[in-house]
Order: C-alpha cells, then structure tokens, then sequence
C-alpha cells in the first residue's frame, strides 16, 4: 500500500467513526423565532380560542355547512368550533339558518354530531331560523362608538345629522 491509499483510508475511517459518533440532539438546529412543530405558540392558542368562541356566539349553520343531509367538512370544522367555545354552564343552542323545508334529515345530523363531541342531549338544542342573539340593527354599535358630545365631533355634525358649526349656522 502507498502513502497516499493509507492516508486516504484513514480519512475515511476517521470520518466514518465521527459519523457515526455525532450525537442528533447536539446537533439539531433550533431557532428561537420558529419553535418545533410539537410546541404550540401562545398567539395560535389565543386565535383558535378566539375562533372558538366567534363560532359559538354566532352558532348559526347555513346550507354551505352541508351536502344534503350530511355535515360538510366545514359545518363539521364549524361545529367542532361551538362545542369548544361553549360556556361549560350554558347549553348550545345551534341554529340551521335555512327553510325548515330544507331540512331532509340536517337536523338529526347536527344532533349525532353533537353527541359524538361528548355532548350529552341536556347541553344542546338545534332550532331553525337565524340566532336571534345576532340579529339587531347597526344603528345601537355605532350609537355607542360615537364620541361623548358634539364638541368632540371633528367633522361638526353630531349623529342625528344636525350642524353643530357656529360659522355655518349664523349664514
């Protein structure tokens, strides 16, 4: 054997021997700004409970949420979404917000659904119609965002749409 075949093997072993010596934990790569995938970040925590909690306020499902009679995988998702912002002391009400014609058998879809999130029947209801809770006019939201007096009105017109500027009312 010559010097060069004897030192190329062993470069070869050496690097066999490292190889098979490198501890995978030392060596993993960590970045503090991507986390592992096992660990959840607080901010996915606080918008999926936000999401949760949206989903149960509205607790409306609609014909989108359905193909015939069967739970979509969106009504699925969206349901799945009011059982865990649910209030563990008030009962879900969920309400199919279509024709009550249109039911061909939703209604018994939701209500397995239900039961098979661990539900029992005493903690939900299912009712047609839109969730009376979310239905009210714009005008009380707004009413309550407008700032306390006219003064504070930069644009000088208070809400019921009256001039409040002194200039424009002495001409």
């Amino acid at each position: 054997m010559n010097k060069t075949t004897k030192i190329a093997l062993l470069i070869a072993v050496g690097i066999i021997l490292v190889g098979c010596n490198s501890n995978k934990e030392k060596t993993a790569w960590e970045d503090p700004f991507f986390p592992p995938d096992k660990v959840r970040p607080p901010s996915k925590v606080i918008q999926d409970r936000q999401a949760a909690v949206g989903a149960a306020a509205d607790a409306m499902l609609f014909d989108i949420h359905f193909d015939g009679a069967e739970l979509n995988s969106l009504g699925q998702q969206k349901l799945s979404l009011m059982v865990q912002g649910k209030r563990p002391t008030v009962p879900l009400k969920v309400y199919l917000n279509m024709p009550k014609d249109a039911d061909a058998g939703r209604q018994a879809s939701v209500e397995k659904a239900l039961e098979v999130a661990g539900l029992p029947k005493e903690q939900y209801a299912v009712a047609f119609g839109p969730n009376p809770a979310v239905l009210m006019p714009a005008e009380a939201g707004i009413r309550a965002l407008a700032p306390a007096g006219p003064a504070a009105n930069a644009s000088g017109v208070d809400m019921s749409g009256s001039s409040t500027n002194t200039a424009s009312a002495e001409k």
